[in-house]
């Protein structure tokens, strides 16, 4: 056994360890209760994993041999100084020392808890982050290592994997086993901190015997380029040596829509050679604050328009709607407040496929943003900078756009309004395409009369039409039966019968959902309930997109 086990009381019942959250070289972490003051605490705990045992009994912890004695007494007392260094801090986005003690022969420290997880977590579950919430993240991490340096002090492990995020879904920088305080005068190591690295995160000299004997604010800049590489694209950046032969891998942020600006503060932060670095943390800051500013070639009003407007529908309904703007081309997204229906081939629906049962009870539990109409060529245009439609029409939706395309689209346009938008999920189409909570349970979106909401096989002339021409639904949303398939979120599979909460497909697969039919089916395929599948890379001229936007609580 190595861990304290759950239930352990530390100093006479002040903390309750309640689980293990990691352990590395040199000490272990616990989730613990500060039981006085009622709050989750982290407790990191000194314990060399190649050197020490615990005894099961009672929680002792002991020395493997005699001869480590000395080697353990030594990095204990490094473990206490980082404490006390760390508790000397003052920054919000620096972890907070509240307490250290020994016992049961080690050294332990307690510090705030930060419940929503590590940078590197959140990459797991989202793959990538956009450029606005990863640059937010970063910057703020920026600021803690600025802070950091005024000090004299070197992090010298910056990854995502030691970057918390609070409740506020603010970062809090941890782990300082490897960091180096320096003297303010001649600018050697005052500290014996083991050399260690991250692979993909340190520089070169990191790798060197004496490399970072001496303050340098560039050692932690690389670690912060490399950082936001991987924030950025989801891959860990190349090793140090295969960036000084082969250069950042560019080609990557590119794939992403990444903004040149935000490549070059990349690149310029993850130079090989130290002296070729930014000088300090302010000027990679300044220079992402100059990319926020300038690189998009956005006027002013062309960001969110705060205003939120009311849509009366008729008499008795109305709804919210935000609106934004793009260079002088503006767009509507109607918000769709969550509920619980059902899913798939309900009574109303008329000749339902396989594909569409067996039906199944879905909750939503947060509202929503869709977009009024199908996104415009306009639109797309002056995001993209070229049509690859088929059908012209600056009002007519966008279409012959894959899966990727969209993808590229939406972190474009995420760069430019510094908002989240995104692709809705399956189950937030269906239930906006039925009427969400103001369903009349139609057939088609809006009514069963498909000649007065959509334009398909019968009435399109074989052509796409400018978006909101027939009657919206009961939301006041346009065309989501016929004109073009529209894109969702998920991975295509068979339903299942199990009710469902915020669902959001499987985790892989080959091809994507699409909704909605075209102005090429005819009207079965128009149905509210209908759904069919393309490869990611597949464009046709009747397939095109609607945005989603998550409601900000």
């Amino acid at each position: 056994m190595q861990t304290l086990q759950a239930n352990s009381l530390l100093q006479g019942g002040r903390y309750k360890i309640l689980s293990s959250l990691g352990q590395g070289g040199f000490g272990i972490t616990y989730l613990a209760l500060q039981i006085g003051l009622e709050r989750k605490v982290a407790i990191k705990e000194f314990f060399m994993k190649e050197l020490c045992e615990r005894d099961e009994s009672t929680s002792h912890v002991t020395l493997g041999t005699e001869s480590s004695h000395e080697t353990v007494n030594r990095f204990r007392e490094k473990f206490l100084k980082e404490a006390r260094n760390i508790a000397k801090l003052n920054h919000p986005h620096i972890v907070r020392i509240h307490d250290i003690f020994e016992e049961n022969g080690t050294a332990y420290y307690v510090m705030e808890y930060a419940e929503n997880g590590s940078l590197a977590e959140k990459l797991r579950k989202d793959g990538y982050l956009s450029e606005p919430v990863a640059t937010r993240y970063i910057l703020q991490v920026a600021e803690a290592l600025n802070y950091l340096h005024q000090q004299r002090m070197n992090h010298l492990d910056v990854k995502p994997a030691n970057i918390m995020l609070n409740e506020k879904d603010e970062t809090v920088l941890i782990d300082f086993g490897l960091s180096k305080q320096y003297d303010a005068v001649t600018g050697n190591q005052t500290s014996t901190t083991p050399i260690g690295m991250s692979d993909g995160y340190a520089p070169i000299e990191q790798y060197k015997p004496g490399g970072v004997s001496e303050f340098s604010p560039q050692t932690d800049i690389y670690s912060l380029g490399a950082t936001f590489f991987k924030l950025l694209t989801g891959s860990t950046p190349p090793s140090a040596s295969d960036v000084i032969e082969d250069g950042v891998p560019v080609d990557e942020l590119e794939a992403k829509s990444i903004s040149q600006k935000t490549i070059d503060v990349i690149c310029k932060a993850m130079e090989g050679r130290k002296k070729d670095r930014m000088a300090n943390v302010k000027v990679f800051i300044d220079g992402l604050k100059d990319t926020s500013s300038s690189t998009l070639s956005v006027p002013e009003q062309s960001t969110i328009d705060d205003e939120t407007k009311v849509i009366a529908l008729k008499k008795e309904e109305t709804i919210q709607s935000r609106t934004f703007t793009v260079n002088g081309v503006s767009f509507d997204m109607l918000l769709v407040q969550g509920g619980t229906f059902t899913m798939g081939a309900t009574p109303e629906m008329k000749d339902p496929w396989d594909a569409e049962k067996p039906t199944h009870d879905v909750t939503l539990t947060n509202n929503y943003y869709l977009g009024k109409t199908e996104v415009t060529q306009e639109l797309w245009e002056v995001v993209m900078g070229n049509n690859p439609s088929y059908f012209k029409g600056k009002n007519k939706p966008v279409e012959n756009v894959s899966w990727n395309d969209c993808m590229k689209f939406i972190s474009r346009l995420n760069s430019i309004t510094g908002q989240i938008f995104r692709l809705p999920t399956e189950a937030e189409w269906e239930f906006a395409a039925r009427g969400g909570n103001n369903s009349k349970h139609y057939q088609y979106s809006g009514s069963n009369k498909l000649d007065d909401v959509a334009w398909y096989d019968s009435n399109s002339a074989k052509t796409t039409h400018n978006v909101a021409t027939k009657q919206p639904n009961e939301l006041g949303i346009y065309d989501m039966s016929g004109n073009v398939w529209e894109w969702c979120s998920d991975y295509y599979d068979k339903y299942s019968s199990s009710s469902q909460t915020n669902p959001t497909g499987p985790n892989s697969g080959t091809c994507h959902v699409v909704r909605g039919g075209s102005w090429y089916n005819y009207a079965r395929r128009c149905c509210s309930l209908r759904r069919n599948n393309n490869d990611s890379d597949y464009k046709d001229c009747d397939l095109g997109l609607r945005l989603a936007l998550s409601e900000q609580k």
